[in-house]
């Protein structure tokens, strides 16, 4: 499990040889709900 706090920016995924499962609970903080991210392209994450 992660908690992520308001603000910070990060990205999460599965490696190359195996699954994952994503489940969020978000939260309403001065009307706004999670801001999702652009995606990581699978050239930008292999470069990781």
């Amino acid at each position: 499990m992660v908690w992520c706090p308001p603000g910070v920016k990060h990205w999460h995924g599965a490696g190359p040889d195996g699954p994952m499962t994503h489940l969020a609970l978000t939260n309403v903080r001065d009307g706004q709900v999670v801001e999702w991210l652009e995606h990581v392209t699978d050239e930008e994450y292999d470069a990781l």
